[in-house]
């Protein structure tokens, strides 16, 4: 039994939706957004199934799971059509589609969002979450039996990443050639909010939370919650929510940090990689015995006989056999 209750939160969008398309041009300012990678281009949208082994990961390898949320807008990924076919029904726990509506109530007028950072700013007020949750991408699984302890170290929530001098991120962010607004960016926006000499920089794994940080911060700074909410889609002023809670965890005692290194496996876009790159990568994969978490960022952007040979490792390690 646990300790404590723990939920799940998966954030999914499909992107390739004639709806949701039309809505992302209808709200855009000029279509400018629209074109970029890092604000709002179509890879930032869309779902080739990742949702599925998302979901069915952690029925796997999490059975501490209560419940999960599915939080999305107006959209219906069908995941229980896909579990179905490889769990019984008392193997899954309840699955919650959850509108933006839901957790943007109250501030209604910044809908509709298409802006991961906002939307991730709100998922501390979905209704009856656990105090303790795990929030997870849907690009992001678990590959290997999990306990309770690789989340949460008595009763903290685990934050893997590594810590980085904010100085020297801020100085390589005004010399750097591109432009883009990076991953990496959000993290020192938060740590620049905090005052903070240094940033956490999180890696791509599941995120261990503590609801009550973030509600406890905004109800003193509200002002921060609609800053960071304001903007439908991604802006460079933006901070990460995630990471702005480990850094007020951290100075509550609720978040503990566990160096990352070794503790995942990441397969994403990489300019001019080799035609093998995915089947090495894979075979690598397959050989480390240690990491439970894998991230397989942009999957839309592998060939579709790469993406065959990733669905292929993944249906191996979820042992998915109908």
């Amino acid at each position: 039994m646990n300790e404590f209750p723990v939920d799940l939160v998966i954030t999914w969008v499909d992107g390739q939706d004639a709806r949701h398309k039309a809505k992302r041009v209808r709200f855009s300012n000029d279509g400018s957004e629209l074109t970029l990678d890092d604000i709002g281009g179509d890879t930032r949208f869309n779902s080739v199934g990742e949702i599925y082994y998302c979901v069915a990961s952690y029925i796997r390898f999490a059975p501490f799971i209560r419940r999960i949320y599915i939080v999305t807008d107006a959209q219906d990924p069908k995941v229980e059509d896909f579990l179905l076919r490889y769990f019984t029904k008392e193997q899954i726990p309840p699955i919650i589609l959850l509108d933006h509506k839901v957790i943007f109530k109250g501030y209604e007028n910044f809908l509709p969002v298409f802006n991961s950072l906002a939307i991730e700013t709100m998922l501390w007020r979905i209704p009856d979450l656990s105090e303790h949750f795990i929030y997870s991408n849907d690009d992001v699984l678990l590959v290997r039996p999990t306990k309770l302890e690789d989340f949460f170290t008595d009763g903290k929530a685990n934050a893997y990443g590594y810590w980085h001098l904010a100085w020297t991120a801020r100085f390589l962010r005004k010399i750097r050639l591109h432009k883009k607004f990076s991953f990496r960016d959000s993290m020192l926006n938060s740590a620049i909010l905090r005052n903070s000499s240094k940033f956490y920089r999180i890696a791509h794994t599941p995120h261990a939370m503590r609801k009550s940080v973030l509600q406890q911060y905004y109800t003193r700074h509200p002002e921060h919650l609609i800053t960071n909410i304001s903007h439908r889609f991604r802006h460079p002023s933006q901070y990460n929510p995630q990471v702005l809670s480990y850094l007020l965890g951290i100075e509550a005692g609720k978040v503990e940090t566990i160096d990352s290194k070794g503790k995942y496996n990441y397969l994403g876009p990489k300019p001019d990689r080799a035609p093998d790159y995915v089947e090495k990568m894979i075979d690598g994969f397959t050989h480390d015995d240690n990491s439970k978490f894998l991230c397989v960022n942009s999957l839309d952007q592998n060939t579709a006989e790469e993406r065959e040979i990733i669905e292929k490792y993944i249906m191996h390690c979820l042992n998915l056999h109908e």
